[in-house]
């Protein structure tokens, strides 16, 4: 069994602690030796009313016990007030829970700028005004550990509580923030998400489901969270009922648009299925700095808007085409001849080539090269799918398939561009693409499959 967690010479700030879940967090901090501020104003779920019983009664069972307590019963929005009673008590604080909470369900329409205030004032106000009275001790003491409680409503909104999820929404923003900033001074800052009995919840649980969402089933979460063994930070999670789960934000890959785009083009069906897309390279960033940095790596694959795309005309000069078609033939030939390379290299590749002079410049076509599955294959492909993406001029192309131009010198000379997989991109040499006679590639009285017929005759075995 794992060592007991002591809270000895520890001291907690409760609020909302006259009953449920603050109760509950703080007979179990004090149950372990840490000394509590039992912190309700007394009011009812709505925010009215006042009274001192439900901080009095909690104090009452935690010196029963034989623990230390007090009681506090300033509104949240009085932090000061709060914070001041712990460190005049015990000269210190060590752990902030910020629980406290009320009710003022309504929909948008019916909805007071009264219940809006009201519910802001306690849920994300009081959250500020408590974590910034304890931060400046906390700072002094280089420790601290800031529980914030969320809702699932924050989480994913909650009809009839456009008030309560904005405000509980808002705290795991602020929760990110002030792990940010306190990481390095030994301030760690986390949210819980409980699923649990309490005032605010009985009036909409029925009474078995209420049995089965005892605070007891998530306090224990908190208490860890809460111990100086626990390192982590800016970290959500959701518990109710024996069950307990990290929440993160994920993103899917997305699609960056060309410019200029209109918004047609971002109604447009495909556009809208890979925005969509969370099967293909979806992210979980962690910060605003991994966010962007993630948007940014998308960048370089950039769609054009269905509005600017011009058709394909068969006046095409593009020579790259005619041997794209060859390497099609290749790997559609019933003979297999691409399966050595899928053994060998197990990636896939997207060449986009520029009619241009300069890659990125002018009207491009993109070919994808399967080297990962089955005996291979070669398509002509709307968007860039490859693990890795090679880009050149056709010119350079040409080069690159006749032996006259070498992949690394064309990549320090900036005649190649590589993005995507590196791994992908340190296996790419000429040798991945077949080595066919270039006078039969310009034969234009041979098909594709022609070329590959005379091709394997010559040469069985495809070349590596």
């Amino acid at each position: 069994m794992a060592k007991p967690l002591s809270f000895a010479d520890r001291v907690a700030v409760v609020t909302g602690a006259g009953g449920g879940l603050g109760r509950q967090y703080a007979l179990d901090l004090a149950k372990r030796g840490c000394k509590v501020v039992v912190n309700d104003l007394g009011g009812t779920f709505d925010g009215s009313g006042q009274s001192s019983r439900a901080a009095d009664k909690v104090v009452e069972e935690i010196t029963a016990a034989g623990g230390e307590a007090i009681a506090n019963y300033n509104s949240v929005t009085d932090g000061d007030a709060i914070i001041k009673a712990a460190v005049d008590k015990w000269g210190r604080v060590d752990i902030l829970i910020n629980n406290a909470g009320i009710l003022r369900d309504r929909s948008l329409a019916k909805m007071t700028d009264e219940d809006w205030k009201l519910v802001v004032d306690v849920h994300l106000n009081g959250v500020f005004k408590c974590s910034k009275a304890a931060w400046s001790f906390m700072l002094k003491q280089g420790y601290g550990r800031i529980v914030n409680v969320s809702s699932a409503s924050g989480l994913y909104g909650n009809y009839g509580q456009v008030n309560y999820s904005m405000a509980k929404s808002g705290i795991v923003g602020m929760t990110k923030s002030m792990a940010l900033e306190g990481k390095k001074r030994g301030i760690l800052c986390n949210v819980i998400v409980p699923v649990a009995a309490s005032r605010m919840t009985e009036t909409v649980m029925p009474p078995d489901l209420l049995s089965q969402l005892s605070p007891e089933f998530v306090s224990p979460l908190v208490v860890a969270m809460c111990h100086e063994t626990y390192q982590g930070s800016g970290d959500v999670f959701e518990a109710g009922a024996g069950w307990f789960a990290k929440v993160l934000t994920q993103r899917s890959r997305g699609v960056t648009v060309k410019w200029p785009y209109q918004p047609e083009d971002l109604l447009n069906e495909g556009i809208q299925k890979t925005m969509a897309d969370f099967s293909r390279d979806a992210v979980y960033p962690n910060s605003s700095g991994e966010a962007l940095m993630s948007l940014m790596q998308t960048r370089g694959d950039a769609v054009t808007p269905p509005s600017a795309v011009q058709p394909q005309t068969s006046g095409s000069t593009m020579k790259a085409a005619r041997i794209f078609d060859i390497i099609k033939a290749y790997f559609d030939h019933p003979s297999k001849p691409g399966s050595p390379l899928v053994k060998k290299l197990g990636t896939t590749y997207t060449f986009e080539i520029y009619e241009g002079k300069k890659v990125g410049v002018g009207k491009s076509r993109k070919w994808t090269l399967n080297l990962k599955d089955g005996a291979g294959k070669c398509y002509e492909a709307e968007e860039v799918d490859g693990a890795c993406t090679i880009s050149l001029i056709d010119a350079n192309f040409m080069a690159l398939v006749k032996d006259e131009l070498q992949p690394q010198a064309a990549f320090m000379q900036g005649k190649l561009k590589i993005r995507g997989d590196l791994g992908a991109a340190m296996k790419f040499t000429p040798d991945v693409l077949p080595k066919f006679d270039p006078s039969l590639a310009d034969d234009a009285s041979l098909s594709p499959a022609e070329v590959v017929e005379v091709f394997l005759k010559s040469s069985p075995v495809s070349k590596m």
